[in-house]
């Protein structure tokens, strides 16, 4: 799927009917727009490191904002946990990554390539929440 496809796709989730999760992390369930793009972007190790970081920070902070940034053409990102008011809790660098999503070019870093939130124990999309 090209990037404005998987966007749209994405797009489309605006609730659940139900809850998956990671027998590692039963501790953060996540929603069908989260398992959507895990299947459509291919990202697993996405939603694993995602699940292991948020069961560890959600111990002490309520809600948190997971950001994926990636550069158009690049094969590695990094990824941003804050507190939704952009005071970043934890960001991890990662060398290599398949994500086919990108989030800006050379010339502009203000979005994310993908943008999650975590709360009340749910990894959902924006849209779902």
């Amino acid at each position: 799927m090209r990037r404005n496809q998987i966007l749209n796709e994405l797009a489309q989730c605006t609730g659940s009917e139900g809850l998956f999760y990671n027998r590692l992390f039963k501790d953060v369930k996540y929603t069908d727009g989260i398992k959507l793009m895990v299947e459509i972007c291919g990202s697993y190790w996405f939603l694993t490191d995602v699940l292991a970081n948020c069961v560890a920070l959600q111990k002490e902070h309520e809600f948190i904002s997971v950001k994926l940034h990636k550069e158009e053409n690049e094969d590695k990102c990094f990824i941003a946990y804050d507190d939704g008011n952009d005071n970043i809790i934890l960001s991890i660098d990662y060398s290599f990554t398949d994500f086919p999503l990108y989030n800006y070019t050379k010339d502009e870093r203000k979005r994310s390539a993908m943008h999650l939130y975590c709360t009340n124990g749910v990894l959902h999309l924006p849209s779902e929440y």
